[in-house]
């Protein structure tokens, strides 16, 4: 599996903790000494630093560097857990979010004392995949989970939860941890509404993807609330991944919004660039998980889960495997919002409420 540097960076920490034994309140060698070990840049090791600190695991204190916050065991061997990504296509490279996901996803198994597994699949099932189940303790699927797959899976006799989700109008029979889309893009259209703002537009991604649905008709339900017309469009992006020309072409059929929605991946990178445009929306609200936040333009307002989805979907497993009568629950991860702390005063002093 091919990870980012900084994540390869965090298990190699890891793994200096539990072999050094240290204890809470000693402190981590400084990222210098971290870079020279590990063979990567200071900023790679900053990275890496800045996610462990983000999980409780160190604090970087003034004066005294980055300081062990709870003590790190030596894995266990305690199973395997399979991560089975269910994917259209088993061409090309891993996409940089699901390297994310990925190293995000190593550490919070390893963090229960199990080990990890990765394969990719194709979006028909085979039943010659079943082999590599036979020495598993539990499963995690995510992708394109489809009807197919889950009358595949309810066949077998292991726990599994599956992950985001699922291209199916069955109701599946197992534990199933996914994003609630809709709560989340009216939480943002909501926000924006309270400030008096009211033309608000929504660009999205491909019209196949499930969270692509429930966010268009969240926002459509949410703007018939508020009694406003709604502007979409839908980008199906073509085989060589250029939406720059029709997201560049809605920016300027539209230029008189006061707040773009925007699904959270790759169009975000370049509706920060093209928001650079003369004629351009002042506000815009990213609905799901974005990591490079401070990369974008200001007047920009993040409505992300209220739990890392990997560790809710590790922990519902690692209940599924320990207690086989645990109650095979769906969870739904609700919004918190990550503002720029200028989105409101701005808004509002735009209005003439504030001076």
């Amino acid at each position: 599996m091919n990870l980012p540097k900084y994540s390869q960076v965090q298990y190699g920490v890891l793994n200096l903790i539990a072999e050094r034994k240290l204890e809470a309140g000693d402190r981590i060698p400084v990222e210098k000494d971290l870079a020279s070990l590990f063979g990567v840049s200071v900023v790679t090791v900053r990275s890496a630093m800045k996610n462990l600190e983000d999980r409780g695991i160190v604090t970087r204190q003034q004066g005294r560097g980055t300081v062990l916050n709870k003590v790190i065991e030596p894995q266990s061997q305690l199973g395997i857990i399979l991560y089975l990504d269910i994917r259209e296509s088993l061409d090309g490279p891993v996409l940089r979010n699901t390297q994310i996901d990925l190293a995000q996803l190593e550490l919070s198994v390893a963090d229960s004392g199990y080990a990890i597994r990765y394969q990719v699949a194709r979006r028909v099932p085979t039943h010659f995949l079943l082999h590599s189940l036979r020495d598993v303790s539990g499963v995690l699927i995510s992708g394109y989970i489809t009807e197919e797959w889950l009358q595949l899976l309810e066949g077998l006799d292991i726990p599994i939860v599956l992950v985001g989700s699922i291209y199916s109008e069955q109701i599946p029979r197992f534990a199933h941890v996914d994003i609630d889309w809709k709560s989340m893009t009216r939480a943002a259209l909501d926000f924006f509404v309270s400030l008096g703002l009211r033309k608000i537009g929504m660009v999205t991604g491909a019209g196949f993807y499930e969270p692509t649905r429930r966010l268009v008709a969240a926002y459509r339900e949410g703007m018939a609330a508020h009694k406003l017309p709604y502007v979409e469009t839908m980008i199906c992006v073509p085989e060589n991944n250029n939406a720059r020309i029709p997201i560049r072409n809605f920016l300027k059929t539209h230029e008189d919004l006061d707040v773009i929605l925007v699904e959270y991946g790759k169009y975000i990178y370049l509706l920060g660039e093209l928001l650079d445009l003369e004629r351009k929306p002042p506000f815009m609200g990213i609905i799901g998980l974005f990591r490079q936040l401070e990369e974008l333009p200001a007047r920009v307002m993040n409505v992300v889960p209220d739990r890392d989805i990997w560790h809710a979907s590790v922990q519902m497993l690692i209940q599924q495997m320990t207690n086989p009568s645990a109650r095979k629950e769906r969870i739904l991860l609700g919004n918190i919002f990550v503002n720029d702390p200028s989105v409101k005063n701005e808004i509002l002093t735009k209005k003439g409420v504030r001076k």
